[in-house]
C-alpha cells in the first residue's frame, strides 16, 4: 500500500514540485503555501521535486542534537539549524520538525509540528522553505525583490528593507504599470530571456506613503505608524500578472528630501545589492551557478538607481523613459 495516498502536484516555471501527505490538513496548507507562486497541475512526465510531509504532535524532534552521524554544520540562526550530510541537507527547527533533503534525487522528508501549522499560509513555509534550495538546484532562483511590467517587458525592484520597493510598485501600479511581486519573485533563463515568475503574496506598505492614491484610501485611514496589508488582485484584477520577460533593473532608493533622479550603474554596483538579496550558500555547486546567474543578469541588462525624491509625480515618468530605453536598446523598434 501507498503511504502516502494524497498527494498534489504544481508548476513553478518548469520544474513540478509534487506534494504527498496522509494528513489532510498538512497536503491543505502546503496547496494553499505553493498556490503563491505556481500552478496546480504538471505538465512534465515527472515529478522534478518531491516533498513528503509527515504529521507530527512532538514539539521537539531534533535528530541533529542525538545524532552519532558525522555532518557539519552549515548554519545556526533564531529559527533553525541546517547541516549537510554528504549530499543531503538537514535542517532541524527550533519550534519542533525537521527536513530532510536529498539533493540528488530531488527529495525532501518534513517531520511537521501539527500544533504549529494554524490558519496562516505562511506557517507551512518553514518547512516548505526548502523547496527554493531545490528550485535552485533546478535552475529557478529566487530573487528578494519586487516586479512590474509594461506590455511584457519587467523591471526588478531590488532593495533591501526600506528602500521604497512597495511605495514604488504600488506607484506604478496605479499609474499604468502591471504587477508580479512586491518583495519576492523567481528568476530562470528561458531559450530567448530570462524570465521573471511571480510571487503572489499581500503587499505590505505604510499607509502614510501611499494615501494619496484613491483606492488605497479605505486601507490608509488609520494606524498611519503601521505596515498595511494590501491585495493589489483586488483592486486591480486585470494589472496583476503571474510572469513576464525582464528587461531591466531598478534600485529605488527613498529620499523624499531630494528631487527624484535616475543613475545608470556599472554591473559591480548592482551585484553588491543583488547578492545579498538572492544568495543563500549551502552547497558550492548551486550557490556558484547561482552566482554565475547573477552575473550574467547584471551584465546583461540595463541597471539604474532610481532617487525617489519629493516629486513623485515623476517617478512614473522615469522609470518609463528607463524601460522604454531599454526596450528599444534590445529589440529595436
Amino acid at each position: 500500500m501507498n503511504s502516502f495516498p494524497e498527494f498534489t502536484q504544481y508548476m513553478a516555471g518548469h520544474v513540478c514540485i509534487s506534494v504527498r501527505s496522509k494528513n489532510t490538513k498538512l497536503l491543505n496548507a502546503a496547496r494553499e503555501w505553493l498556490s503563491l507562486f505556481a500552478e496546480p497541475g504538471c505538465n512534465s512526465t515527472n515529478s522534478n521535486i518531491k516533498v513528503s510531509l509527515v504529521y507530527s504532535k512532538l514539539r521537539k524532534f531534533l535528530p541533529l542534537y542525538h545524532s552519532t552521524t558525522e555532518y557539519t554544520i552549515l548554519f545556526e540562526g533564531d529559527t533553525a539549524r541546517y547541516a549537510a550530510l554528504g549530499n543531503k541537507l538537514l535542517v532541524e527547527l527550533k519550534k519542533g520538525g525537521c527536513i530532510i533533503i536529498d539533493r540528488l534525487k530531488n527529495k525532501a522528508v518534513c517531520m511537521v509540528n501539527g500544533l504549529c501549522v494554524t490558519d496562516s499560509v505562511y506557517d507551512m513555509e518553514d518547512y516548505m522553505h526548502i523547496v527554493f534550495e531545490l528550485l535552485r538546484q533546478n535552475g529557478l532562483y529566487s530573487c528578494h525583490s519586487g516586479a512590474v511590467s509594461m506590455e511584457g517587458n519587467g523591471l526588478l525592484l531590488i532593495g533591501k528593507s526600506g528602500a521604497g520597493k512597495s511605495t514604488l510598485s504600488l506607484e506604478l501600479l496605479d499609474n499604468g504599470f502591471d504587477f508580479l511581486s512586491d518583495d519576492r519573485c523567481f528568476l530562470r533563463d528561458t531559450d530567448d530571456f530570462t524570465e521573471i515568475l511571480a510571487f503572489n503574496e499581500p503587499v505590505r506598505f505604510f499607509p502614510e506613503n501611499l494615501k494619496h492614491i484613491n483606492k488605497l484610501k479605505s486601507i490608509c485611514a488609520t494606524d498611519f505608524l503601521y505596515k498595511k496589508c494590501f491585495y493589489p488582485a483586488i483592486f486591480y484584477p486585470d494589472s496583476v500578472k503571474r510572469n513576464c520577460r525582464l528587461t531591466g533593473v531598478i534600485l529605488p532608493e527613498w529620499d523624499p528630501h531630494s528631487k527624484s533622479s535616475f543613475q545608470i550603474l556599472q554591473p559591480a554596483e548592482v551585484l553588491k545589492v543583488l547578492l545579498p538579496q538572492t544568495m543563500v550558500c549551502f552547497f558550492p555547486d548551486t550557490s556558484a551557478a547561482h552566482f554565475d546567474f547573477n552575473c550574467k543578469l547584471v551584465c546583461s541588462l540595463p541597471c539604474a538607481r532610481l532617487r525617489l525624491g519629493h516629486d513623485r509625480h515623476r517617478w512614473t515618468e522615469l522609470v518609463r523613459q528607463f524601460l522604454q530605453k531599454a526596450v528599444e536598446d534590445r529589440y529595436g523598434n
